[in-house]
């Protein structure tokens, strides 16, 4: 299918269902894909989404469960809830940057389904250092980069946003700024290959299962001023040993 380049707006349920279409020519002028515009196009391969693009609509590729790539324009600005849940097959993600990615409102992500690799000059990424100057983590925001090995964090850092290292299963060690006060909920849930992490005292608020199924974890230090844990912290955390 090639949409004519008159097109902004694929209207909400546009193609719902449409189990045989596998490919599909976006319009350049285009800004928003609506809510389940794609729902259930189960054939949709890849994704080629155009620059101008600024928003995907809750539900947008829900179960499109054979899409393989998809490349995320420097334009796009929010992706909304369980836009590509059940994406099971993605592989690969390409970035323009990932200063373009950390300004996107991310209420789901196109990694949180499946083992996506991300990509930014056509290279996987190990690594990532967060620029000096973030003062919060967004949502979503690393979750399920299984490729990414080593994080730098900067000191301006204060908020460590909910599901932000979710599932990264590459990462071995962390260390967390002197200025964070909180964490989110499920902020290093999953990361099974975690074997170290250190806290800072001045953390005063740690959300539900922050660490929860973090499988390698032997021995986490709790930071003096914490007022509040939520519920499951350290829920499936088999070979915790102790609390410091």
């Amino acid at each position: 299918v090639s949409l004519p380049d008159s097109v902004k707006k694929i209207e909400s349920d546009a193609f719902y269902g449409c189990s045989a279409l596998e490919n599909i020519d976006f319009p350049g002028r285009l800004d928003t894909i609506g809510m389940m515009a794609f729902y259930n196009c189960t054939s949709l391969k890849k994704l080629e989404l155009p620059e101008g693009l600024r928003n995907i609509e809750p539900y947008a590729f829900r179960r499109c469960i054979s899409i393989s790539e998809v490349n995320i324009p420097a334009s796009l600005e929010y992706i909304g809830m369980s836009a590509f849940e059940a994406c099971s097959c993605v592989k690969k993600v390409y970035l323009v940057s990932f200063e373009e990615w950390c300004e996107i409102d991310l209420v789901s992500s196109p990694f949180y389904w499946g083992n996506a690799v991300p990509y930014i000059g056509g290279k996987a990424v190990t690594e990532i250092t967060i620029p000096e100057g973030v003062e919060s983590l967004n949502t979503f925001l690393l979750a399920k980069w299984t490729s990414l090995e080593k994080v730098i964090l900067p000191d301006s850092l204060k908020i460590i946003g909910e599901n932000a290292f979710y599932g990264c299963i590459g990462l071995t060690e962390i260390v967390i700024p002197s200025n964070v006060t909180q964490i989110g909920s499920s902020a290093f849930s999953y990361c099974s290959g975690l074997t170290k992490i250190v806290i800072p005292d001045s953390v005063s608020e740690m959300g539900a299962g922050v660490f929860a199924y973090c499988t390698s974890l032997k021995s986490l230090p709790l930071p003096k001023n914490t007022a509040y844990i939520g519920n499951d912290m350290f829920r499936g955390c088999t070979g915790l040993e102790e609390i410091v």
